[in-house]
């Protein structure tokens, strides 16, 4: 289903590759005829650059009729091979019903990063595991919570931490250290401040700042989306760098990190390559994704929310 902002949105390719040939993708699906939709993670086996004996690991049922902010990316977290992460939006429910107030609780998937085995089942370290039943009691994939709606997630190869980006509503777009069992204050907080102002600071001590924010420029937010921890030799004034690309601006960020060896704050920001027009592009037509291969170089994958693609 490619209505909206649902589709394709995520892959990634399994650590132990070459003795496995697995590759995931997460996909929004639906049936009509039925009436039913859903997030899905399928996980392909490679043969000759096809994808054959296609295995659902994660299907996830949902009725909203919105068709935004579905998320997502998915990635491997280099310290745990057979462990898949999983970016869901909050299906945009904030904005119809702001005291739903999704992404915060416990019971569902929507805003948050997920975690699973790479056969399917769920991690019974997973911080909030209580039935193994995603659909009682708390849904037990959950690895973080209190997220709008992420486009990137990247790791630090050396210390194992974790970073996400997240769009914001109407004042701030954030980029944050994910900590497992962390609350990251939507639909309460937006960036440093409450919902949607740029004045009055969210001081909820329950909640996990933002190492770095995002405003408006000329009444938009730049949709942060795809980032990397730098780690190569091509480029070694980047490295313990984070890139962050947006959709909207098509410029990648340059985020300096500091507080060796945690990394866990940004000591500089500063736009590093407008990579799409040379004078900020236009909502929409931007970069989603970034990715560092094999030979050093940054990946950028240009082409956001328009009906060419």
């Amino acid at each position: 289903n490619a209505n909206g902002e649902h589709g394709l949105h995520g892959i990634a390719v399994d650590p132990d590759f070459n003795a496995n040939h697995y590759v995931y993708a997460y996909y929004t699906y639906i049936l009509k005829s039925k009436n039913i939709k859903a997030f899905r993670v399928v996980r392909f086996t490679e043969a000759s650059n096809v994808g054959t004996n296609p295995t659902l690991i994660f299907n996830h049922i949902y009725t909203s009729s919105n068709t935004n902010h579905v998320g997502g990316i998915i990635r491997f977290r280099p310290s745990e091979p057979k462990k898949l992460y999983i970016q869901i939006g909050e299906l945009a429910y904030e904005q119809t019903n702001p005291t739903n107030n999704y992404a915060n609780k416990l019971t569902n998937p929507y805003g948050k990063i997920l975690r699973i085995n790479t056969d399917g089942t769920i991690p019974t370290d997973n911080p909030f595991y209580d039935d193994g039943k995603p659909l009682t009691g708390n849904d037990d994939r959950i690895w973080s919570y209190g997220h709008r709606n992420s486009f990137g997630m990247c790791f630090n190869p050396v210390t194992d931490s974790m970073y996400s980006s997240e769009n914001g509503l109407n004042a701030w777009d954030e980029f944050n250290i994910i900590h497992k069992g962390g609350n990251y204050g939507w639909a309460t907080c937006e960036g440093d401040y409450m919902n949607s102002s740029t004045s009055t600071p969210c001081n909820n001590p329950s909640f996990v700042k933002p190492i770095a924010t995002w405003g408006t420029v000329n009444g938009s937010l730049p949709s942060v989306t795809g980032c990397l921890y730098y780690s190569g030799t091509v480029m070694p004034e980047f490295n313990n760098h984070i890139l962050v690309a947006d959709n909207d601006f098509g410029i990648i960020y340059d985020l300096t990190m500091g507080n060796a060896p945690a990394y866990d704050m940004v000591t500089n920001k500063k736009s590093f390559a407008d990579v799409v027009t040379g004078t900020g592009g236009t909502a929409g037509t931007g970069l989603t994704a970034l990715r560092q291969g094999a030979d050093g170089c940054i990946y950028a994958m240009k082409g956001g929310d328009t009906t060419t693609g």
